[in-house]
């Protein structure tokens, strides 16, 4: 029932799509966003994930969480995610999950990884795979790549397939794990 519901949020937030624009400068957090978006897309109203988490806007969980007018025009405004509102939301996210993927990993580890290995990792965060598997982020720690790209999809929410989207990104992301070739504190920068 809820995919269903999903229908008409997915029509009506792509006409408000073609007014987003990727709000960063910077060449690597512009990459972060362009994969965030591919991955999660926009919506206007609120909906259920594969998790069954309340998101909005570009993958943003919970309500949008600005103040807002009380009544049913705070109501109207809680309901709508503008497309202004979610390019300022996901870059809050964004920058919030780069933060925390280079602390949860370790900047020593985070830092010499490679820009490819970095934009997985990130992804990862944002979907909540990084802390979901502990195995996947002590791997990448450790600098076995290609067990943290097999680790990866040997999840079970990746097993079930319960949605084709986080399917696809967890397979392009193990992909860049894997390719990325990190050995550990070792690596030398190119």
């Amino acid at each position: 029932m809820a995919n269903l519901l999903d229908l008409p949020n997915r029509a009506l937030s792509w006409v408000g799509k073609q007014f987003i624009d990727n709000p960063y400068k910077d060449r690597f957090k512009k990459k972060v966003w362009e994969d965030i978006m591919e991955d999660e897309d926009y919506r206007m109203f609120p909906y259920e994930d594969a998790k069954g988490h309340r998101t909005t806007g570009i993958g943003h969980l919970g309500d949008d969480p600005r103040n807002i007018e009380e009544g049913l025009l705070g109501y109207i405004d809680k309901a709508i995610t503008t497309p202004s509102e979610a390019e300022s939301l996901s870059a809050m996210d964004i920058d919030d999950k780069i933060s925390d993927a280079r602390s949860f990993l370790g900047p020593d580890v985070f830092d010499n990884l490679s820009e490819q290995a970095k934009l997985a990792v990130i992804s990862m965060n944002f979907r909540g795979d990084l802390r979901g598997s502990p195995k996947t982020a002590a791997l990448i720690r450790q600098g076995d790549m290609e067990a943290a790209a097999i680790e990866l999809l040997d999840n079970d929410d990746y097993k079930r397939g319960k949605c084709y989207a986080s399917r696809k990104s967890a397979e392009r992301q193990a992909k860049a794990i894997h390719a990325s070739g990190y050995k550990g504190r070792t690596r030398k920068s190119s």
